[in-house]
This record gives C-alpha cells, structure tokens and sequence, in this order.
C-alpha cells in the first residue's frame, strides 16, 4: 500500500474512530454529566434539610441518611471513571498509540478501554442496583407496619442478590483479565456468565417487582378511599401529589431497570443503544434512593400522610359517645408508635389535624386539603 492510500485508509479510520466515540460517549456524557449535577444539587438539597431544618423533617434511621450520602459517592465513582474512560478512548487514537511498522492503523489497540477502570464500573453498577433495590423493600417493609416476616423477607432477598451479583462480578473477572484469572473456579464462572447474568436479572427483577407490587398496592388502596373527599380546585396540587407516588412506589425505577435489562440481554453488541445505556441508567438508579429519602424526610410521602391517618398503629383516634373523650389506640399498652409521632398524654386535647372515624365529609375534606398542601409544597 502506497503512501497516499495509506494516509487515505488511515483518515477514513479517523473520522470512524471519532464519530465513534462522540456517538457513543462524548454525548452520553454529557447526559450522565447533567444527571450527575442533578443528583449533586438533591444530595445538597438533602442534608441542608436534614441538618439544618431539623424541625421541618422527619426522623429517620441512621442507615436510610447513610444510604443517601453513600449513593451519591457511588454515582461520584462511576462519572469520574467515565471521564478516565472518555480520555483513555481518545488517547488511544494518538497515532504514536495505534499504528504499527508500516504506519497503518491497529484496530485492536482502540477498540477496548483499560480493564481495570472498566471492570470497577461493571461492580459499581450492581451495587448501586442492590442498594436501590434495599431501599425499595425497606418502603415496603414501613408502608406495612413493619410484620417481621417481611423484614426477614427483606434481609434474605438483599442476601441472596448480593450473593448473585459476587457471583457475576467474578465472572466478568475472567473476561476483563484473561491473562490473569487462572483459577479454575473463575474460568468456570466466566464460562457460564450469560447464566450469571440472568441470574442476577431475576432475583433483581423479582426484588423490585415485589416491593413495586406491595407499595402500589397500598398506594391504590388509601387513595382509592380518600380520593372523594379530595378538592379538585388544583390539578397542579395533585399532579405533584401524584408525581411523588410515583416516584416512592417504585414503577418508573422499575421501568428503568426493566428497559436496561432488556437492552443488555437482547441487544446487540456494539449498538448504540447497548453501549450508551450504562450512562443514563447509572446517575439515575444512584439517584432515586435519595429522592425517596427526600420526599419521606421532608414529609413530602402522600403514602404516609394517607396510611397515617387511616391506620389504627398511627393515632387514629376512635369517636365516642358526647361527653367522653376520645379513645386512641395508641394509648393502649401494647402499641409502639413510630419514633416519628409524638405519643401524647390523656389529658392532652384533641389534635387539630387529627382524623376520626364518624367525622363530617365536609370537616374531612378541609383537613385533606390541608395535608395535601404540605405534600405540594
């Protein structure tokens, strides 16, 4: 091959090679770069709430605001890879890098990323979706009270896809590091990874489907008693309300997690669609932990405000006869209420934005209105 076609062959390479990389991550990340600043402003958001309006927050477990901080470290991770990872694929195509003795283009030497920084990615991935999939059992395991069944339920479930995904990370070990996995066990593992894989797929399909399940049911069933004593003066107002079901339920997380499941499994290797989606999935599965801890810690959770009100082991407060003061289930000795409800005393009066079985529809309504503008606002 001549000089001229070489150079010819090696230009048509170029542009391939470029229009490549800004198809496939130069514009991704600026997506994920967007998402990432997003999720930066919520964290802010988050702990300016938590520690400085404390009296305007709910009180929460300690592992629920650690999980918020740790996400958001994991999201940090994974970005700051993707820019090694931007920069490694752009260095690679430096001629010095990539042409041999004859001076033509090696294919071979710009067509995959450094292993090391690519392997962390594909653990860090799986652990933002376990911890994702925690916090959406742990929803789960509040909306219902607490039953200790469920929290063992909810240990064995994070237990056994932690397991899963030890499993697949080992597995991709052998095919990130060929030269170095010599062990029999990880040749073997990387052998059957597509049954690692759908492994991991399953149980997580099946952890998420779960808790979406269970929160969407409780959802349906208190707005399904409340919503004819709603005000339907604000459309807005219960937009937002709706909005926030949605997200504390779980559908669009689990739709996300559904659609890149579907795209890793039956895409095709090498589509833009298969190599790009690591960059949306990532800052946005990281981000949703947090935006339920948001939306519980500034009481925010149309599903508490609902059930806290309609449940007996909230303070629902029983009518009585005239005459008689109001007798609460949580003036019995047996009931614990959450550490978020003040307990109250007998002698104490009627609380105001208390409601009581027997009240007037239109009293009822008032209050909703009420507890649906803290939500809104």
């Amino acid at each position: 091959m001549n000089t001229g076609t070489a150079r010819a062959h090696n230009s048509e390479v170029y542009y391939a090679q470029v229009t490549a990389i800004m198809e496939e991550c130069v514009f991704p990340f600026i997506v994920e770069t967007f998402l990432f600043a997003l999720h930066a402003v919520l964290t802010v958001y988050f702990i300016y709430q938590r520690w400085v309006k404390r009296r305007k927050t709910a009180s929460l477990p300690m592992f629920i605001l650690t999980v918020a901080l740790m996400m958001f470290l994991l999201s940090a991770a994974f970005w700051s890879l993707d820019i090694y990872l931007l920069w490694e694929r752009v260095y690679q195509l430096l001629p010095l890098r990539q042409t041999d003795s004859s001076g033509e283009i090696d294919l071979a030497g710009i067509i995959s990323p450094a292993s090391i920084p690519a392997y962390v990615q594909q653990i860090l991935l799986p652990l933002i979706v376990v911890i994702g999939d925690t916090v959406s059992l742990w929803r789960a395991y509040v909306l219902f009270a607490r039953p200790r069944w469920l929290y063992v339920t909810l240990v064995g479930v994070v237990v056994v896809e932690s397991m899963a995904y030890i499993l697949l990370a080992l597995s991709l070990a052998a095919h990130y590091f060929p030269r170095v996995s010599t062990s029999g066990v990880l040749n073997s593992l990387g052998r059957h990874q597509g049954f690692c894989v759908l492994g991991a797929y399953i149980l997580t399909s099946v952890a998420q489907l779960s808790a979406t399940l269970s929160i969407s049911f409780k959802a349906w069933a208190h707005w399904n008693d409340i919503r004819k004593f709603m005000p339907h003066d604000s459309p807005t107002r219960h937009s937002l309300a709706m909005l926030a079901v949605l997200i504390e339920s779980g559908i669009i997380y689990f739709a996300l997690l559904a659609w890149f499941g579907m795209i890793n499994w039956y895409g095709t290797n090498g589509s833009a669609a298969r190599s790009t989606s690591g960059f949306y999935v990532a800052p946005l599965a990281a981000m949703y932990p947090t935006l339920v801890v948001v939306i519980v810690a500034t009481r925010r959770s149309v599903l508490e405000h609902s059930i806290s009100h309609s449940k007996p082991s909230f303070g629902l407060r029983f009518a009585t006869n005239t005459g008689e003061h109001p007798c609460r289930v949580d003036d019995m000795p047996w009931h614990n209420a959450p550490i978020s409800h003040r307990r109250h005393d007998r002698d104490d009066p009627v609380q105001e934005d208390g409601l009581e079985v027997g009240m007037d529809p239109s009293e009822l309504k008032d209050k909703l209105t009420r507890h649906m503008d803290v939500v809104s606002s």
